[in-house]
């Protein structure tokens, strides 16, 4: 579902900018784990799946916009940043968490998930302010 975003979805890119873009993937994140949490329903776990199109999908278009705005001196050292830190590292760490959460919570072990989606919500809230204060801003 995220490749059909990726294909079509330039006008909710254009209209949302990477800080709507964040919020939106932030908030199909608290759904989408919120209903992993607390259902076996085929159907409904169909349909937290394809949310994976705004949580992944969003997420991504938007980082992309943030690094396609970087000055071109900047632009190496984000997108290293980027894919080492923020999805690399991140991604690890939470990998290594998800074991023992599952372990000792079972699906309810789903709802940290949530809490760290909206956890990210307020941060998508500061990031056009944040854009606006970047060397090179226009």
């Amino acid at each position: 579902m995220e490749v059909a975003l990726f294909l079509w979805g330039r006008p909710l890119a254009d209209r949302l900018g990477p800080a709507g873009l964040a919020a939106a993937a932030a908030l199909a994140g608290v759904l989408r784990w919120a209903v992993l949490a607390e259902t076996t329903w085929l159907p409904a776990l169909a349909g937290a799946q394809v949310l994976h199109a705004l949580t992944f999908g969003a997420m991504h278009l938007g980082a992309m916009r943030v690094l396609g705005g970087m000055p071109g001196s900047q632009a190496a050292t984000a997108q290293t940043l980027h894919a080492s830190l923020g999805v690399g590292l991140a991604s690890g760490l939470l990998t290594l968490g998800c074991g023992p959460l599952y372990a000792a919570f079972g699906g309810g072990g789903f709802w940290a998930m949530a809490a760290l989606c909206a956890l990210a919500l307020p941060l998508a809230l500061l990031l056009p302010g944040a854009l606006r204060r970047r060397p090179g801003a226009a």
